[in-house]
């Protein structure tokens, strides 16, 4: 064993973590201090035994490797493959496209569904690659479960991946393998994601940064997971990948939603300022409840409507229809979804119900809800869009995160919380409180990893509750969960309390209590009509002038972008490798800054499509012509110029 070899490996490792991977750098030196000054006792020695190196656990005496640890590298090695079969990751769902159903979408208008500016193209690739189930190269590559890494270079040199994600929930076992393993060199010809001794906080953040960057390989993700790691992490990277943003939410509805704040401007309906606060008014101090339509709502509305006078209620406009029934009357209504489904939540025995209620609305709420109320009653923000200069932009997956949000902005200083549960009920597995137009009762015997394919707003997971004791949520509930906590990071101020009065999931800085338990003093007099004062100080006022420039602009790029797209038709293109260097080209171009609405239509259809793209240009033994690639450009550039 030469020690002067794995001492400077070590070092280089030290140097090029310290510079490339700084947070992965303070763990280590975090461990290092530990051990120093005694408050860490080391488990782990490296050993060289038989001309092999080997890791001893001290306490039990164990050998992690237990045989020749270079002869399982080389096991390892040969382990991976290029089929599409074991060891892999999926991240977009199949598409069988039919002659029939070909003709189907292709009758479509274009904003009718997603499928409309996509099954040509599925269903070219899929013709094309007919027999040809083996992948050319892997260019994203998973490990999880670093040992001392012996595994990992033995696997670089077979496939020499482009990416690669290395996952070790030990960070001490990783420390080890900076001995053995030089990192540095690894990166020389691979981006390299680490993590490491990660909370599932930061292991989410990791995985999506993986499936963000080069996105166009992500159609299938091989991995190796060393049978001495915990399954966790690969469980967890199977939610990220449920979770991607693209999969969730089409082009063709952002294309929609993006329209529709166009009809509320022609309308000159009031538009809320990006500077809007309650701070310093009257309603700054005052208790606002924040009601979700969660199961605990339910179960907490008798009582709540004996207190209701305690707080400013501001409800998300699911919860209408059971606060009907009981007879709680909202403050404050907030509602996000723009679809025309969403008018579910408003078909209440009489819309007199809300008839004096603040009504703070996402500019993509179709009219088909506007036109029942009273204009001077709503307030519109702007979601994903931009088209007044100053308006207010909050960000957020659902209602109840966006809500949440909207509060934290508004600087109001206690803010309660109730069926905002993003959790089952424990009991029925119901979604949401009875009277919720899309409530469901889940089987809480399905766990999502122990299924082959993960359903979205179906299968459960655990996840520490409210009260400290487990729940169960989806998926679905989980990126909104996620949302919360990361509004609470950015936007919650010292002096801004949040109690959770809900039986759902523990959210991030709040307070747990019960209704029942509060005592307040708060006796409300006319809030929405305060509150509707205060907001219409708060308005967007950009000038006819300025909105005609930034339309203009918006107008241009338009003009320009099917400029760019009918440039990209035009070019003759012989081989696999440079029509992808072309089509990234072409989305660099299309989607730069992602600032404007069409970039950000255009990057979504981009994140949805390139990665089927990109696989059936990586198939074995495809061999395409220069008429292949101009018929599917010309696919792909007939309906981004349509959307343009």
């Amino acid at each position: 064993m030469n020690t002067d070899l794995l001492i400077a490996t070590f070092n280089e490792n030290i140097t090029y973590i310290e510079t490339s991977h700084p947070k992965l750098f303070s763990k280590l030196l975090a461990l290092d201090n530990a051990v120093s000054n005694g408050h860490y006792q080391e488990k782990y020695e490296i050993v060289f035994d038989n001309g092999y190196f080997d890791v001893l656990e001290k306490g039990s005496g164990n050998y992690l490797y237990g045989k020749d640890s270079s002869e399982y590298a080389s096991l390892a090695a040969s382990s991976v493959g290029y089929d599409l079969v074991t060891n892999l990751f999926n991240c977009s769902p199949d598409h069988d496209i039919s002659d029939e159903k070909l003709q189907y979408y292709q009758k479509l208008p274009l904003l009718e569904d997603y499928m409309s500016g996509m099954a040509e193209v599925f269903h070219f690739i899929q013709h094309k690659s007919l027999g040809k189930e083996k992948l050319q190269s892997l260019q994203k590559f998973i490990f999880f479960g670093v040992g001392l890494g012996l595994h990992i270079e033995s696997i670089d040199k077979k496939i020499n991946a482009s990416n690669y994600l290395i996952v070790e929930d030990d960070l001490e076992l990783f420390r080890l393998s900076l001995f053995t393993l030089n990192y540095k060199n690894l990166a020389q010809n691979a981006t390299l994601y680490f993590s490491v001794f990660d909370e599932s906080e930061e292991f989410t953040l990791m995985s999506e940064k993986f499936l963000e960057d080069s996105y166009e390989d992500n159609k299938y993700i091989k991995y190796f997971e060393m049978l001495s790691h915990s399954e966790s992490s690969r469980q967890a990277f199977h939610l990220s990948v449920t979770n991607q943003a693209h999969l969730r939410f089409s082009y063709s509805s952002m294309l929609k939603q993006s329209l529709l704040p166009l009809e509320h401007l022609s309308d000159e309906f009031q538009f809320l300022s990006k500077g809007v606060t309650l701070r310093g008014s009257k309603l700054e101090d005052k208790p606002f409840l924040l009601l979700g339509a969660g199961p605990s709502l339910g179960k907490n509305i008798k009582l709540l409507k004996k207190r209701e006078d305690d707080f400013i209620i501001v409800a998300v406009s699911a919860t209408l229809r059971l606060l009907e029934k009981e007879g709680v009357v909202p403050d404050v209504v907030v509602h996000l979804d723009a679809f025309s489904a969403a008018t579910k939540h408003f078909d209440l025995d009489s819309i007199d119900f809300i008839k004096d209620s603040i009504c703070i609305f996402s500019a993509k709420t179709t009219p088909l809800i506007t036109w029942r109320l009273d204009k001077k009653n709503i307030y519109f923000y702007e979601d994903s869009t931009k088209y007044k200069e100053n308006s207010f932009r909050p960000s957020s997956s659902c209602v109840g995160s966006m809500a949440y949000q909207i509060l934290l902005y508004l600087k109001v200083k206690n803010i309660y919380l109730l069926g905002l549960d993003l959790a089952v009920d424990a009991k029925t597995g119901k979604t949401h409180s009875d009277g919720h137009a899309y409530v469901k009762e889940l089987d809480l015997s399905i766990n999502a990893y122990n299924e082959q394919e993960i359903e979205y707003k179906k299968h459960l997971i655990e996840i520490v509750g409210n009260r400290g004791e487990n729940v169960k949520t989806t998926p679905h509930f989980k990126t909104s969960i996620e949302a919360i906590n990361l509004s609470t990071q950015m936007l919650k101020e010292q002096n801004q309390n949040i109690i959770n009065l809900g039986n759902g999931a523990m959210l991030e800085n709040t307070e747990s209590s019960r209704l029942d338990n509060l005592k307040l003093s708060y006796s409300k007099s006319k809030p929405a009509t305060l509150l509707g004062e205060l907001l219409s100080k708060n308005l967007c006022r950009d000038s006819e002038k300025s909105i005609k420039s930034n339309f203009t602009k918006k107008l241009e790029k338009s003009a320009h972008a099917k400029k760019v797209l009918l440039s990209f038709n035009a070019l003759k293109v012989k081989t696999k490798d440079e029509y992808k260097r072309e089509l990234l080209v072409l989305v660099d171009t299309l989607t730069d800054g992602k600032e404007e609405e069409l970039e950000r239509v255009y990057d979504v259809y981009f994140r949805y499509l390139l990665p089927y793209i990109f696989d059936f240009l990586n198939r074995e033994e495809l061999e395409l012509k220069e008429d292949d690639f101009t018929m599917l450009s010309g696919m792909i550039v007939e309906h981004l110029v349509r959307i343009s």
